[in-house]
């Protein structure tokens, strides 16, 4: 499984950069490499949980 790509972002002012360079990315790499916090952690999930599971599934971690 390849390496995934984790796009983390946390001011308003760079939401459309981060959401670019994801676009970029998913296409030179596959979308199911990209993993966007803003995108796919739903709202009151645990982040670290989340992150965690979704580094985990794209072979990032052991």
């Amino acid at each position: 499984m390849a390496a995934g790509i984790f796009i983390c972002y946390r001011r308003d002012e760079s939401r459309h950069a981060a959401g670019r360079l994801a676009d970029d990315l998913a296409e030179a790499f596959g979308a199911e490499t990209i993993f966007r916090d803003i995108e796919g952690i739903d709202p009151g999930v645990d982040f670290a949980q989340a992150l965690d599971k979704a580094l985990r599934w794209r072979g990032c971690r052991g």
